[in-house]
């Protein structure tokens, strides 16, 4: 509620998408301004996207996809994956069966994160209660009743964005890392991976010599997350944002696990890309055994460095975490090859809020600064200082000459 109150206070059109309309929060049914059901989605639903982004002949290779009678396998999230900027129809398509193929198997194999609610699994399933929490009755979630009973991988919670394209004349978008200031040794470590970036498209530069993990840390306010938008629009890649807080959402370490190994999927999906895991101090550290839910904890810390180490060896993923307590990260996840590169971001200085200003605020400071202005005519004169008679100045005038 919170964040749909902020959005709305600043204009933005909100759109909430839900596949089960059982899980939208009353707060959204109850004050939207339309309802809208769709169905599930359809071979004309992908023919009409494919003419819509290709033209006329963008849905040929859909016609040659031979199994797209599964099409309803597909989700909303899946479309999302597959259509990019810079893709052609052909590498929708091949990424389109794939995914289909995916979500079939696991539909056919009963994969699932939910418990079996009648407890008719003949193997049994660890999943350990999330600290605090009470067992939560799981077994209709996630469960699409129009489909015959398959049940859908869930998305892990992680927002996808898309980066805003440079001008015509080359020039950078107004969130960029180019034109962004007050960042330091982070913009200078940005602009580096930039051109690293150019090196490894053009086949010059390997993806291991590049610097692709960096921790993030600096108090509230500072601009973490405005900086890794800023790094999506230079870049020009897809930014997909996440957080332990959204990770640790799950009701039994299973889930949580889940959604974490999710998130870093769906961002190898849409590779190149730029992986922002928010609140990273979250992930807490490695605890002793006789620790109270040492055994959970201990699992979150060492499924993050199995994912970290798989996102090292592959190519294409850039991982950013940000946190405002860096000493509450074990130090294992800041081991060279994770996110090895610490740079925290200061609160600015004068100079440097002066430079922000300039920046976000752009032709409308030179409005204020006229505005705030005092016309000369009326300014007051400044009373000359005259020595009293012992050479010295008055106080009063020495007070009027300091203040001004």
């Amino acid at each position: 509620q919170r964040r749909l109150l902020n959005a709305l206070r600043r204009d933005y059109p909100v759109v909430a998408i839900c596949e089960d309309a059982k899980g939208v929060p009353d707060e959204i049914t109850i004050a939207a301004d339309i309802n809208l059901e769709g169905g599930r989605l359809d071979y004309p639903f992908l023919v009409l996207m494919l003419e819509a982004i290709y033209g006329p002949g963008g849905r040929l290779p859909l016609d040659r996809w031979t199994n797209s009678y599964d099409v309803h396998y597909l989700t909303i999230d899946d479309v999302v994956l597959a259509f990019r900027p810079g893709r052609s129809a052909a590498e929708v398509v091949a990424i389109l069966a794939s995914l289909t193929e995916r979500n079939r198997i696991a539909a056919r194999d009963g994969d699932s994160d939910e418990d079996e609610s009648d407890g008719s699994s003949s193997g049994s399933k660890t999943s350990k209660q999330k600290p605090g929490n009470a067992s939560h009755d799981t077994s209709a979630s996630g469960q699409d009743s129009s489909s015959g009973g398959w049940k859908r991988d869930k998305p892990s919670g992680a927002e996808v964005i898309q980066p805003e394209p440079f001008g015509e004349d080359g020039s950078p978008p107004s969130l960029a890392i180019e034109t962004l200031p007050g960042y330091g040794k982070a913009k200078t470590w940005a602009l580096d991976l930039k051109a690293d970036l150019d090196d490894y498209r053009a086949s010059i530069l390997p993806w291991s010599d590049m610097s692709t993990k960096l921790l993030l840390s600096g108090p509230p306010g500072t601009g973490k997350t405005t900086f890794a938008r800023a790094l999506c629009n230079s870049l020009q890649v897809p930014l997909v944002v996440s957080s332990v807080s959204t990770w640790l959402q799950g009701a039994h370490l299973s889930d949580v696990l889940n959604r974490m190994a999710r998130t870093f999927a769906e961002a190898r999906a849409v590779a190149p890309a730029i992986l922002f895991i928010d609140e990273i101090d979250g992930i807490g550290k490695r605890q002793p055994a006789e620790r109270e839910y040492a055994d959970y904890w201990n699992g979150v810390v060492n499924k993050a460095l199995e994912l970290l180490d798989g996102a090292v060896k592959g190519e294409g993923l850039i991982v950013v975490g940000a946190t405002n307590r860096p000493e509450q990260i074990d130090e294992a996840l800041k081991r060279s090859g994770r996110l090895e590169t610490h740079i925290e971001i200061p609160r600015p200085d004068t100079a440097t809020l002066a430079e922000i200003f300039r920046h976000h605020l752009g032709e409308d400071l030179k409005v204020l600064a006229a505005e705030g202005q005092v016309p000369t005519k009326e300014k007051p004169e400044i009373p000359k200082a005259s020595p009293d008679a012992d050479g010295s100045l008055s106080q009063q005038t020495a007070l009027n000459g300091g203040s001004q």
